[in-house]
């Protein structure tokens, strides 16, 4: 009796034993799952991600500094690989290392030249273990070669040196924002401080010297931005005197512009601020001594825009 009791008992203890080792494989294999799965997203984001990148400007690119961060996110992993490990436990993260170093080494970011021989080193090392699409044919898992789990970490120690030292050296500067002007507005689309409507009707040689004043204001170029601005004005005038007068006038010359438009009964708002432009900021501008200062320009910016958007009304 007391002989069978035991054996039961140690049969009901096996088999919950058995029941705890199924659930804690369960639990394990389900988190390898989720792993896997979010490691999925991760990597079908990085394809989305590294796709995308701010259009040049006139010769500037613009930068997005998270990317860096990203960077230094995919690939600070692969410094944990250590002996015993299989190729599995970091195919997504060597996947999404290849990704973004092939990325960076294009010049995606921004140029780079002395880091590119240690990244394309170990560029050289992590591909051949991901080859092909993963998503469609996972490769064999295997143990990791002794040579593999040296050369990894160590050669992305050795591209992190010099890639630090060579981002020392980048000519990155950040361009503060002028009154309530945002930088990236500034830059790469001045024209829209006019509406819709009143754009159409403007030259392409409108719209570039509006964009111009708009760079120059960012890049602290007051007095260039002033030239552009007075340049993005005086087509309209022309062509408002032209267009009140019925002829040309005899003179190029803003005062003969204004003095016709006066006596030809021209709106007289219009009129004080084109008095304006020219009183305070042209004659000053012919002088090359004269410079204008970062608040004049934005005053003669704000006013170009004023007087180009009364003339077109005005006009219809």
């Amino acid at each position: 009796m007391e002989s069978g009791a035991l054996e039961a008992t140690s049969s009901e203890q096996a088999s919950s034993s058995a029941v705890e080792d199924s659930k804690a494989a369960a639990s394990e294999q389900h988190l390898q799952i989720v792993g896997e799965a979010s490691s999925c997203r991760s990597l079908l984001y990085h394809h989305h991600l590294l796709g995308l990148s701010w259009p040049a400007v006139d010769g500037m690119q613009r930068v997005d500094c998270h990317q860096f961060y990203q960077f230094g996110q995919q690939l600070f992993p692969l410094n944990s690989i250590k002996e015993g490990d299989k190729l599995h436990q970091h195919i997504f993260q060597i996947n999404a290392a290849v990704l973004w170093l092939t990325w960076f080494l294009n010049d995606s970011v921004i140029p780079l030249n002395v880091c590119k021989t240690d990244g394309h080193e170990l560029l050289n090392i992590l591909a051949p273990l991901v080859p092909g699409n993963i998503f469609e044919a996972m490769p064999p898992d295997r143990d990791l070669t002794p040579m593999e789990i040296f050369q990894i970490p160590n050669n992305l120690r050795d591209f992190e040196t010099v890639l630090t030292a060579e981002l020392h050296n980048v000519a990155t500067y950040f361009v503060s924002k002028k009154s309530i002007y945002d930088t990236a507005d500034l830059i790469e689309r001045a024209e829209n401080v006019l509406p819709d409507e009143i754009r159409t009707k403007l030259s392409k040689e409108n719209i570039v010297d509006i964009k111009e004043a708009g760079k120059c204001i960012a890049f602290n170029l007051p007095t260039a931005a002033g030239f552009h601005t007075m340049h993005a004005v005086e087509p309209g005038l022309l062509k408002w005197y032209k267009s009140v007068l019925k002829k040309d006038p005899p003179v190029r010359n803003w005062g003969e512009y204004i003095k016709g438009l006066r006596e030809a009964g021209a709106k007289a708002e219009i009129l004080l601020i084109l008095d304006q432009l020219r009183n305070l900021y042209r004659n000053e501008l012919l002088h090359p001594e004269d410079v204008l200062t970062m608040e004049e320009a934005i005053d003669l910016f704000d006013l170009g825009k004023a007087a180009i958007r009364s003339m077109v009304l005005e006009m219809g």
